[in-house]
């Protein structure tokens, strides 16, 4: 088994499951790290190496993305070892989902039974759904920068009126407007706009990204969450 499971290998959650179990139980310490390991390239702590996963088009068409596991599955699989560092991006894909997907559960690997990890999605639902508007808060703001207010005064409130009607069963702040996004609107507003809302929409995602953590029930920092991934799976 030493030679099995080498990065960037993906295994079966079963496969998962079973070698962490048993490298736990028997205390093979190079195999448990090999699973966390794993389990930290699918579920990043830094918002740059979340953006470099490529999940975004999946998320934006209500899809779990290939590599990643059920989530509720791999919550429960969690369980068995302390690696508090992955639970925020597990979180937050469970609660990208449309809410009566995660409250059928079926579909995310569990059941209709109301767990703890069903139910803290759930709290945190909301407040999801408000840092989607907190991201886009761009749309609504004039800058005094602007070189033709009222071109881009009339753009920013189609565009907020467009969002509004055909976004608003979107819950996932961190890829509701990507980069390609603002080549659709480059000719549309002038370079100080376009420059002045890139930089509320970076801060935007960045102070939720921050949050996610005691939004989901994580009593720690991303930083000490980095720091406690790093100890654990220094060799």
């Amino acid at each position: 088994m030493s030679s099995f499971f080498v990065p960037p290998f993906t295994p079966s959650l079963d496969t998962l499951g079973a070698i962490l179990r048993l490298s736990i139980k028997y205390d093979v310490d190079y195999l448990t790290k090999r699973c966390l390991r794993h389990l930290s390239d699918i579920y990043p702590t830094t918002l740059e190496a979340w953006d470099l996963r490529g999940y975004s088009r999946d998320i934006i068409n209500f899809r779990a993305p290939p590599k990643v596991y059920p989530v509720f599955q791999i919550l429960q699989l969690l369980k068995v070892v302390d690696a508090p560092w992955l639970i925020p991006a597990i979180m937050y894909l469970g609660c990208s989902n449309p809410i009566q997907r995660i409250v059928d559960g079926v579909d995310l690997g569990g059941t209709l039974d109301m767990t703890p990890e069903k139910r803290a999605i759930l709290i945190a639902y909301p407040e999801q759904a408000i840092a989607v508007e907190s991201v886009l808060r761009f749309l609504k703001q004039r800058f005094p920068e602007c070189e033709t207010p009222a071109k881009c005064n009339a753009e920013l409130l189609q565009l907020s009126q467009f969002v509004a009607e055909n976004w608003a069963s979107c819950h996932f702040p961190l890829e509701i407007w990507e980069d390609h996004d603002w080549d659709q609107v480059a000719g549309d507003l002038c370079i100080a706009c376009v420059r002045q809302c890139r930089k509320t929409h970076a801060t935007a995602r960045r102070e939720f990204w921050n949050r996610m953590p005691s939004l989901f029930g994580v009593d720690r920092s991303w930083e000490e969450l980095q720091r406690l991934k790093d100890a654990e799976l220094s060799s």
